[in-house]
């Protein structure tokens, strides 16, 4: 709890030590308020500093990222490509193989049904 002009008068202070712990309490503010100013006034300058030089980082960290995203996506490239390969011929066995099943039951299909 601080200490306020009104605690003092409700106290009953003498009118002398009220006015001499108003005149300290507005010392006090007046000094705090210049110290807060400056502390502004320096954190300002080196928010400012702390903004330039992440800009640097961030921009040095973009210029990897990009080149690291175009490295992954030449060699995802390539890895697509050999995956779709690799597809594409077991793909095409599988469609050789069914189409012989299915070669297969339509035979033995039509022989059922011209025997009935």
């Amino acid at each position: 709890m601080y200490l306020t002009v009104k605690m003092l008068q409700d106290h009953r202070a003498c009118q002398d030590q009220v006015d001499l712990f108003a005149a300290i309490r507005a010392a006090y503010d007046a000094k705090g308020a210049s110290i807060m100013a400056e502390y502004k006034a320096e954190r300002a300058s080196i928010m400012a500093e702390y903004k330039a030089e992440r800009a640097v980082i961030r921009a040095e960290y973009d210029a990897k990222g990009a080149s690291i995203e175009g490295e992954y996506d030449a060699k995802h490239v390539a890895v697509r490509v050999a995956y779709e390969a690799k597809r594409a011929r077991i793909m095409a066995g599988y469609h050789a193989k069914h189409a012989h099943i299915w070669a297969e039951y339509r035979a033995k299909g039509a022989s059922a049904l011209g025997g009935v």
